[in-house]
């Protein structure tokens, strides 16, 4: 998979399962590496609240799609993403902004809010999270915002933090939610490559 043959899409309703899938497998990889805490050990597309997360995010228009259409790949895949101009492709990762979660304190600066970013570890190490922040960071600009944010699961070793870090973000409060412990990371739109 080349990073050029991947794109960035508006996701749908239809694309609804696609992304179910994605953090399915997700949950699969933690639970094989002994990381629960992140996301337990459940399908997402068995728990209705992260399968409501994920339809709400389509019916907001705020679900995008990074699709590979790297035509050496897409033929073995049984549910194809049919792009709008009838190309072939694999959705390799998603990611939902819109306003901040319900459990995370306001900011007086006008913010854009990524609220949840996954990828297909089959391509791991080969930038398709960049590639969807960078989206959002094209999001928050065209909506002339002064932040964006996101939080992230801040418990076990830290990795997922440092990632985060490195693509940018600062750390700002640690917080627990419900018996899960997070971070908020902030990257302020002034510092971000236009």
């Amino acid at each position: 998979m080349a990073k050029t043959s991947i794109e960035i899409v508006q996701g749908t309703a239809a694309d609804i399962p696609t992304v179910l899938g994605l953090f399915d497998t997700a949950v699969e990889w933690l639970k094989s590496q002994d990381r629960t805490g992140q996301w337990g050990t459940k399908p997402f597309s068995q728990l209705p609240r992260r399968v409501k997360t994920v339809t709400e995010a389509a019916a907001s228009s705020h679900l995008w799609l990074a699709v590979d259409f790297d035509s050496e790949t897409t033929p073995d895949v049984e549910q194809p993403f049919i792009g709008p101009d009838g190309r072939r492709g694999v959705v390799v990762g998603s990611l939902e902004v819109g306003d901040k979660a319900s459990y995370v304190e306001s900011v007086p600066e006008s913010e854009l809010y990524v609220k949840f970013l996954v990828t297909d570890r089959k391509c791991a190490g080969n930038g398709v999270g960049g590639l969807l922040l960078d989206q959002a960071r094209k999001l928050a600009r065209e909506a002339g915002v002064e932040l964006l944010r996101l939080d992230c699961y801040a418990g076990g070793d830290g990795k997922l933090i440092r990632y985060y870090e490195k693509q940018g973000f600062v750390r700002t409060t640690a917080f627990e939610h419900e018996g899960w412990p997070g971070q908020l990371l902030v990257e302020r739109m002034s510092n971000s490559d236009e």
